[in-house]
């Protein structure tokens, strides 16, 4: 997955399951005012799937932010 704009998601943006594999989530954008929405989640069945080079924007009011534990998530 490359060069996407994934908007407004009311829960993960993404979610890899079902033994999902060796993917590519490389420079995409992922905007929300939901901070689920800005979850990417993989399952126990999922692995070697990679995350490069995302932009995780949280469109909430300026005294909301990304966690860091999902930011920890994106730069999988």
């Amino acid at each position: 997955m490359y060069d996407n704009t994934i908007m407004n998601s009311k829960s993960h943006s993404n979610i890899f399951n079902n033994s999902s594999n060796g993917n590519t989530f490389y420079s995409n954008k992922l905007i929300s005012a939901n901070k689920d929405g800005l979850e990417i989640d993989q399952d126990a069945t999922s692995k070697d799937n990679v995350f490069s080079n995302n932009q995780v924007i949280n469109s909430a009011s300026s005294n909301s932010t990304v966690t860091p534990e999902i930011q920890k998530r994106t730069e999988r």
